[in-house]
């Protein structure tokens, strides 16, 4: 495979649109903002811990080349389905490594290209990621599943002990106290 050339799975997924041969970086810390000022063929870089279903489709809509997120597209609280929504549309997806913040290396409107889970820039910037694969999502969401309870339990914890506290309990139920 020659240099700078996409791995295969970044190949024939995506059938509706012509693969850029330069794409370029469209950067936002807000997805929801984000998405609908995107082209399609840019590569979206997104700073979205746990991608939403919404926030997914939105990314969807806009056809990117591909989405790189600078948080973990599922951090293990709970099972999301934003990154399956990806995927399924045959949007590849990435995460940065090694602690690298991607919007302090990469320029809004930069030529950009990928060389296999790294990200090229015209800057001369190459920036290691992890692709999500199929695989690697089915074990995440397995993983979060698990934790469900112990995220639920918790989330149950903070609302009976918000509950003990008097002013609190009188917001909750007249808010015109508030």
């Amino acid at each position: 495979m020659a240099r700078g050339v996409v791995r295969p799975i970044l190949w024939g997924r995506r059938r509706d649109m012509a693969t850029p041969s330069s794409p370029i970086a469209r950067l936002g810390r807000r997805t929801k903002q984000l998405a609908p000022t995107l082209t399609p063929g840019v590569v979206a870089i997104i700073d979205h811990a746990d991608l939403d279903t919404v926030a997914a489709q939105a990314l969807v809509a806009a056809k990117p080349y591909a989405v790189v997120n600078n948080q973990p597209f599922i951090t293990g609280r709970y099972p999301n389905r934003g990154p399956q929504v990806l995927l399924d549309a045959g949007i590849p997806i990435f995460e940065t490594t090694e602690g690298i913040d991607l919007f302090e290396r990469v320029r809004e409107g930069e030529t950009v290209r990928f060389d296999g889970p790294a990200l090229l820039c015209a800057s001369g910037s190459r920036l290691p990621l992890q692709e999500l694969t199929p695989n690697e999502l089915t074990v995440r969401l397995n993983a979060a599943r698990e934790n469900l309870d112990s995220e639920l339990s918790g989330f149950a914890k903070n609302t009976l002990q918000y509950l003990t506290q008097a002013e609190e309990r009188a917001r909750l139920l007249d808010p015109g106290l508030a």
